[in-house]
């Protein structure tokens, strides 16, 4: 199965000597869950994307400290090919930043919401079952450090899980389009190293309720076979080892 992962951000360099990048995250994460994957990285912060003519079962948009909403020119160009990918029933994943992204090209609202950080992990209620799926839990855990939220259902999309902090969890798009705001290619220390990052700018009961959230044993892998899962459509054989 060959992969191509769309880099929205580089990871401060302090982290990156021992985390790496985020699409170094995904190889890892994914590699762990399936063997035979190829990926093949694009740096869409400097507005390298994947060309029409070359194929990929999958397509990954990843997170970024970046705001979605904003007009920059590599985020305008991001949109516009998230919507080409789309018309051409591309399989594409989104994460964190992706996810809002994607959101965002299908016609939805994305802003920073008034209900501050999501950090440490968060417990998200299912809600519809994704086509390529034949079954799902009622529940998942995953990691989450964001503070942009998605407002609003993007047209034929279906909100596939929501919480009461963030209500447009994670979105599908028939058979081709997947998003989710939580990062299940995050490791909890790399979660945790980021909590105290950000830590000047919460309360002290912010801060509280994350750190002991991290406690929390998270569903990262069900995430990410789900990923698979979907990129799997257009590779039956790419289970076979």
């Amino acid at each position: 199965m060959e992969i191509a992962i769309l880099n929205c951000d580089k990871v401060d360099r302090d982290l990156a000597a021992k985390y790496g990048e985020y699409g170094d995250m995904f190889v890892t994460t994914l590699s762990e869950r399936q063997t035979g994957l190829k990926f093949t990285h694009y740096d869409a912060l400097h507005r390298q994307l994947p060309d029409e003519q070359k194929y990929f079962d999958g397509y990954i948009i990843t997170g970024s400290r970046h705001n979605s909403y904003d007009n920059d020119p590599w985020i305008i160009e991001l949109i516009e090919w998230v919507r080409s990918a789309d018309r051409l029933k591309k399989h594409v994943a989104g994460i964190c930043f992706g996810h809002q992204l994607i959101a965002r090209a299908l016609g939805a609202t994305v802003k920073k919401s008034e209900k501050g950080w999501g950090l440490g992990s968060t417990t998200v209620q299912l809600q519809h079952r994704p086509d390529w799926l034949n079954e799902m839990p009622q529940q998942l855990k995953l990691w989450v450090s964001h503070q942009d939220q998605v407002q609003n259902c993007p047209p034929q999309c279906q909100v596939i899980a929501k919480s009461d902090f963030c209500p447009i969890f994670m979105l599908a798009k028939q058979s081709h389009i997947f998003t989710v705001q939580g990062h299940p290619e995050f490791i909890e220390s790399y979660t945790e190293v980021l909590l105290e990052k950000r830590r000047p700018f919460l309360t002290s009961q912010q801060y509280n309720k994350a750190k002991q959230s991290l406690k929390t044993q998270v569903d990262s892998s069900v995430v990410l076979d789900w990923i698979l899962a979907m990129f799997a459509q257009n590779a039956p054989n790419a289970g076979q080892n």
